[in-house]
């Protein structure tokens, strides 16, 4: 994007240029314009040079101004794969941000282009050992420049004057190198292998070929005052000097460390950026106290009863987790790319917990019991931090369960309920925990006292005769009341006349 600019006023001028010429067209000899674009046309077929061989150029008008569009629009298209690969960086501000309850500031930091963009520290750019010239070391002449006008190689057959290779492609190269990067300048041409019969340039500038240039794999390029030799593979050394032109010879496919595109994640990241967690499932098992399950006497539909103790008691129980990862993919590439990271914990390629993703997890078992009654009741929960032994499942983790600590409330028919795992607080999409669950019964039962406090039919019968008397009383005594003091009103008027 950052690129944008120079990328929209390439398509001004294109398009400028080809509103120009159709109306010149359309205006006819006549149009002050047509001397103009007649010159640039010969000036055109003039440097161009396109015809077969042993016939005479015949120069079109229109054929040649619409050539030269084609190659304009040509170049121009060409640039476009080009806009993301140039290297751009931009300074963010600082900005606050909270991390763990704190307020921390994160300082400037440049942001790198797009194949670099990996999320650090969980990602680094994926790089490989590139031959640019492929592993047949077969290239060609991709873009002509022949006195600034752009030429097709693939349409051109006649002799050239002052030509530079811009650009070569080779053939089975990676999609991040097709061919050695050239100078801005461009190149001269030493010698091609056109229909297998090496055809040698006199003096760098001009050539014949009977094939297309774009056919011909190039031998060799005269390059910044040195020979540029691309029949050389990368694990030799020899490249013969131009002895003629005292020009040192120079490899021009030396292997190169490049960026390809993507990243290689840590083990517990994944995604063409690491942008994501890896997906994982752990479980539990219980080592100690070891069941000893009963079947039910009572022929009840209910678990067993396979640990049984008193209230008054205290238990250790004893665990173990194992952890997996769930989802693979790209996990081989982060394997070849051991030494990149630092891990926390880790139980080889299995499961592991990048010392990054260390400080913003928070690793905790849990041991929770129930009040049935309440499910959302967190008092009866138990978390202690897990060490990077324990979470790998080397070590085991232990929980002291002292009953009569507990309200009668997480007691349901002599039952106590209870699970443990991880602590949800930290859970993401992807991650399954598989709780263990158990049931403990107790030998001293326990009765709750319970009074009812509800009334009989008979009560509630009596209080709601009470309380229609209740009402009809009063309203009799309003009615009494209300009519004495009519009478009495009446009594006082009746004075009043006499």
């Amino acid at each position: 994007k950052h690129d944008m600019p120079q990328h929209t006023s390439k398509a001004h001028e294109l398009v400028v240029l080809i509103l120009l010429t159709l109306f010149c067209y359309t205006k006819g000899a006549s149009s002050p314009y047509s001397d103009t674009l007649q010159n640039v046309a010969q000036h055109s077929d003039e440097t161009a040079g396109f015809a077969l061989p042993g016939h005479t150029p015949v120069y079109n008008r229109i054929g040649n101004m619409l050539h030269e569009l084609d190659n304009e629009f040509v170049k121009f298209m060409r640039t476009i794969p080009r806009l993301w690969e140039r290297t751009h960086e931009e300074v963010h501000e600082p900005v606050e941000w909270i991390h763990h309850g704190s307020l921390r500031r994160q300082e400037p930091s440049p942001t790198p282009t797009i194949p670099s963009l990996c999320s650090a520290p969980y990602g680094i750019p994926l790089r490989e050992t590139i031959d640019p010239c492929g592993p047949v070391h077969k290239c060609y002449v991709f873009m002509l420049d022949c006195d600034g006008v752009p030429v097709d190689p693939s349409k051109t057959f006649l002799p050239a004057h002052n030509c530079k290779v811009m650009e070569v492609r080779c053939e089975n190269s990676s999609a991040n190198a097709h061919g050695p990067v050239l100078p801005l300048e461009g190149c001269d041409i030493h010698s091609l292998d056109c229909s297998a019969n090496t055809s040698t340039v006199g003096n760098g500038t001009d050539w014949t070929t009977s094939d297309p240039i774009s056919r011909c794999p190039v031998l060799k390029l005269h390059c910044n005052n040195e020979l540029w030799d691309f029949t050389v593979f990368s694990n030799s050394s020899s490249c013969p000097n131009d002895e003629e032109h005292d020009i040192p010879c120079t490899n021009a496919c030396v292997l190169v460390d490049e960026e390809v595109g993507g990243c290689v994640c840590s083990l517990d990241r994944m995604g063409y950026r690491c942008e994501q967690w890896r997906p994982y499932t752990c479980n539990f098992t219980l080592h100690s106290p070891v069941p000893s399950c009963q079947p039910d006497s009572h022929n009840l539909d209910s678990d067993p009863m396979c640990f049984v103790y008193s209230r008054s008691d205290e238990v250790r129980f004893s665990y173990t987790v194992n952890c997996a990862f769930t989802n693979t993919s790209q996990i081989n590439a982060s394997m070849a790319n051991d030494n990149a990271f630092t891990y926390w914990a880790r139980n080889g390629s299995t499961f592991a917990v990048s010392l990054a993703q260390q400080g913003v997890w928070d690793y905790r078992s849990q041991l929770r019991v129930y009040d049935l009654d309440r499910i959302g009741d967190k008092s009866g929960v138990q978390r202690q931090e897990m060490t990077d032994l324990q979470l790998v499942g080397q070590e085991p983790f232990h929980f002291d369960v002292k009953f009569s600590s507990y309200a009668n409330r997480f007691f349901a028919g002599n039952r106590l309920y209870f699970e443990v795992g991880i602590s949800k607080d930290t859970a993401f999409p992807g991650r399954v925990i598989q709780y263990d669950r158990r049931f403990i019964d107790f030998t001293d039962v326990h009765i709750s006292h319970y009074i009812d406090t509800s009334l009989s039919s008979s009560e509630i019968g009596w209080i709601v005769a009470s309380v229609v008397i209740g009402a009809m009383t009063v309203c009799l005594c309003g009615v009494s009341i209300s009519r004495k003091i009519s009478a009495y009103k009446a009594q006082l008027r009746v004075k009043k006349y006499e």
